[in-house]
């Protein structure tokens, strides 16, 4: 086990860094956040917003809390993974947790942790103590509303503790397929685990739904509203709503949230039409279709997966020149589908590494490198150099494959600016 004695900001960061490392066969299931969470936050984050889904919930959760703020609630915001730092999945009104907040709280934590002790079944994991530290955190803070995005799935994921006013699911498509089912059906239903019969539920615009998936999100909760109905009468066509979040696709995460916003004014929240465009024009959300620099621009997004990456397509259809594609994924994710899709819509390939051990590698790209459009370069820094050589100064490059890598870049290039 981990050791837990610590004694500084830094010392718990690293020991949640021997956490993520470790490969363990360890089920997954609510045993541990049910017992740690009764004892931290008895009233379970209510009220709450829990959002799941494939893509698309990061910002959904985002600009929701967006609009919260711009109503004037205190607003708790959890969100996963952070980009550069771990504070930025802990925001109170938008700005990221103190780091000597974090560690007063982890502390808070260790010591429930160590008291329940052997009535635990296992000990918690890298996700769990976060959502732990996030829990004693906001109720300390006595936020009006928590915005609370699911980490991995939904059923069995250490959010799904909480006693949702709204339960949301965004689009779902085929992610983590090792943990959640092959099958979108499969996925769905592991995602349908944030539904309760107690709470309405709003379900985001979506893709190849079977029958029974839907017959069961039907039975599933309280009420179920699609915000597919908001976006073909609000988004689809011509849209007078200010986006903050650039991405077409980003018109998708707009209708959910409206629908949203909409569905709890009705149960008294104070969220009139004025206030979600005030929420909807809000940008600061990292890593989503983000220009970093200029000529050539560089811009990066969180696209990971064949959906998300089939978005991204799009919109770099309307680069003129096309752009050059920086791309750097885990080992365990569709690489071919998603490089079938990048590959017509780039002037040119370059393959990295993102600095994660799960991350794919030269081998895990052979057969695409006979290609002379394409080329891998191990370090992420190297090939985003090169990508801007290829693009030159009127082109225009992307990043994209996996948050660790636009992490990496958006390191790289602040420390070239600052130099």
């Amino acid at each position: 086990m981990a050791e837990t004695v610590w004694h500084s900001y830094a010392d718990f960061t690293e020991f949640l860094a021997r956490l993520g490392g470790e490969v363990t066969e360890m089920r997954y299931d609510l045993a541990v956040a049910e017992q740690v969470i009764q004892l931290l936050f008895p009233e379970r984050f209510a009220p709450a917003v829990v959002i799941a889904g494939t893509n698309g919930k990061g910002s959904v959760a985002w600009w929701l809390a967006q609009v919260f703020q711009a109503a004037g609630y205190r607003t708790a915001l959890y969100t996963s993974p952070h980009l550069l730092h771990l504070t930025e999945r802990i925001r109170l009104d938008g700005t990221p947790a103190d780091p000597a907040a974090v560690y007063r709280h982890a502390c808070v934590v260790r010591e429930v942790v160590h008291r329940l002790g052997g009535a635990l079944p296992r000990r918690p994991t890298y996700f769990e103590w976060l959502t732990f530290v996030a829990a004693s955190l906001f109720r300390e803070a006595r936020a009006d509303v928590h915005v609370l995005e699911v980490g991995l799935g939904g059923r069995f994921d250490a959010v799904n503790v909480a006693a949702p006013m709204l339960s949301v699911i965004t689009s779902v498509g085929l992610d983590h397929c090792q943990f959640l089912g092959d099958s979108i059906t499969a996925i769905a239903r592991e995602k349908m685990g944030v539904l309760r019969r107690s709470a309405p539920a709003v379900l985001g615009p979506q893709d190849g739904w079977a029958d029974e998936v839907m017959d069961d999100l039907v039975a599933g909760c309280g009420a179920l509203v699609p915000a597919r109905p908001v976006y073909e009468a609000e988004f689809a066509g011509e849209c007078d709503w200010r986006l903050g979040l650039d991405g077409a696709y980003q018109r998708y995460n707009a209708a959910t949230v409206v629908t949203c916003c909409r569905v709890l004014r009705a149960f008294g929240w104070r969220l009139d039409e004025a206030v979600i465009r005030r929420g909807l024009a809000c940008g600061g959300w990292p890593g989503r279709m983000e220009r970093l620099v200029e000529a050539p621009s560089v811009v990066v997004d969180g696209a990971h997966n064949v959906a998300a990456v089939r978005e991204l397509v799009r919109e770099i259809d309307r680069f003129d020149p096309r752009p050059v594609v920086v791309f750097g994924a885990m080992r365990d994710k569709d690489l071919h589908g998603m490089l079938a899709l990048l590959r017509p819509a780039a002037a040119a390939l370059v393959l990295t590494r993102p600095p994660t051990p799960r991350a794919a590698g030269a081998d895990d790209y052979a057969a695409w490198l006979d290609d002379p459009g394409v080329r891998f370069r191990e370090e992420p820094g190297k090939a985003l150099r090169e990508a801007q050589e290829l693009a030159g100064p009127d082109g225009h490059v992307v990043v994209a494959g996996s948050l660790y890598l636009v992490a990496e870049i958006k390191q790289r290039v602040a420390e070239e600016g600052a130099r």
